[in-house]
């Protein structure tokens, strides 16, 4: 089943850039859930070029990290049911009105109903989140396309270890994600800011719970356990705790066995190309291959 990249500009994960470093000669697709924020912590992979300008003498060679589809997909829907908003909270994981409505109706129970009415979703309205769609739609977009040596996830330390300066890599934690690439004490400063000046800044890296909220229902049930109940900031730094919560919900629901099949069946329907990558990746004595060669 050919499912159809809704190719969403949301801020962690950008179809048709390339994330590089002018000091360290790589160049990365920022592929969801593949080791993409850690690349980036550790090697300074702090600006982005289109695949257009892309020029191999020029940023150097690119590299793409692939995983499991299967485990990919399920770490994926944690970021989906934690992340997602109607309406525009700072481009986090932004949907269109009628899909928020779908999954603020969907059953809260981690079970067989749960996942079913999920998948649905996505087989209706097509991959409508980067954190759930295909490998290859990070390899292409409407005008290019790269050819990155691609490698397995189990690869990263020893990447980032042989082209990291510190010998200790941070390894980014999907808990912790984007969130904490801003350090705490930064963080309590954009919040003495915020309380001083309400609109002159706005949190583009911390997540933000709305307050009347197209959030998943899910999370709203916890939501006031996880606020400082009287604060204006109870609203901020919340969404961390929230995930957390959505979590121990998504492994609740793949403790179910139905469950596992059924998302197996539908990653094997509609992510047979990637499944068909990793497996010749997984399978091969050479760690790294080219995309152009088994394309």
């Amino acid at each position: 089943m050919q499912i159809k990249s809704s190719k969403l500009k949301i801020n962690t994960h950008h179809y048709g850039f390339l994330d590089y470093s002018s000091d360290k000669n790589i160049c990365i697709p920022s592929i969801s859930k593949c080791g993409s924020t850690s690349l980036r912590m550790n090697l300074n992979l702090n600006k982005k070029i289109r695949f257009e300008d892309y020029k191999k003498e020029y940023y150097g060679e690119v590299y793409a990290f692939i995983r499991d589809p299967i485990e990919r997909f399920k770490s994926g829907l944690v970021e989906t049911l934690a992340r997602f908003y109607y309406d525009n909270f700072d481009g986090n994981v932004e949907v269109c009105q009628e899909i928020a409505e779908k999954i603020n109706t969907l059953p809260v129970t981690p079970d067989k109903k749960f996942i079913t009415a999920y998948l649905a979703i996505i087989k209706e309205k097509g991959f409508f989140d980067a954190h759930h769609d295909s490998y290859i739609n990070f390899f292409s977009d409407s005008l290019d396309e790269i050819n990155p040596y691609i490698l397995h996830i189990e690869e990263l330390d020893s990447f980032i270890n042989k082209h990291s300066k510190t010998k200790k890599p941070r390894l980014n934690q999907s808990s912790q994600s984007e969130f904490f690439e801003l350090p705490v004490v930064k963080i309590f400063f954009l919040k003495v800011v915020k309380a001083l000046f309400p609109n002159k800044l706005k949190f583009s890296s911390v997540y933000k719970v709305p307050k009347k909220g197209f959030h998943h229902r899910l999370s709203r049930v916890y939501l006031k356990e996880m606020s400082i109940p009287g604060t204006d900031n109870s609203q901020y730094l919340s969404s961390l705790r929230i995930k957390e919560r959505v979590k121990i919900f998504v492994q609740d629901l793949y403790n179910d066995q139905s469950v596992r099949r059924i998302t197996e069946e539908f990653c094997k329907e509609c992510y047979s190309e990637d499944i068909r990558i990793f497996n010749i990746l997984k399978y091969s004595s050479i760690k790294k291959i080219r995309y152009a060669d088994i394309k």
